[in-house]
């Protein structure tokens, strides 16, 4: 089988996925807005503030969403399926993502199962997220409380 660009346009897209999840559970915010288009978009399915409504736009509003982003997250991606029709291309991408968020004397988990739908667009940089939508199928919340004290002493 011979390599074609389009193989070569699915592999670049399968490493900005993997550059996707990475960069957001670290919080290197600038390079993680850097992915998307200069007027990129991330709409959450889930947390979305109004029908439709991006919860960010551009890379300045999707680099502060990274940086505000409450508790720290594990974002695990399973292989996307991808069509690539020249400069663009669209992509459904499993997900599995895991939120902690630490408050005094507590600690919460959120465990999230979804699915992106992303359309991407070729740039002057390589392939770049033109706009991402996210979609929750199940939440699930767990919470653990302080530890369990030692026993008393008599």
């Amino acid at each position: 089988m011979e390599f074609t660009q389009n193989h070569a346009d699915v592999v670049e897209l399968m490493q900005l996925e993997a550059r996707y999840s990475a960069l957001f559970d670290a919080r290197q915010a600038a390079d993680w807005a850097a992915l998307f288009t200069e007027d990129g978009s991330y709409q959450g399915g889930f947390f979305r503030r109004s029908p439709g409504e991006p919860l960010a736009t551009g890379q300045a509003e999707l680099e502060r969403m990274c940086i505000e982003h409450a508790g720290s997250t594990l974002h695990a991606l399973g292989l996307p399926i991808l069509t690539v029709e020249g400069d663009t291309a669209v992509g459904r991408v499993p997900s599995i993502s895991v939120v902690m968020e630490n408050e005094p004397g507590a600690t919460s988990a959120l465990l999230y199962h979804g699915y992106y739908d992303v359309r991407y667009r070729r740039t002057a940089a390589g392939w770049r997220i033109e706009h991402r939508v996210s979609y929750t199928v199940t939440l699930q919340e767990h919470h653990r409380g302080d530890p369990i004290p030692a026993l008393p002493t008599i």
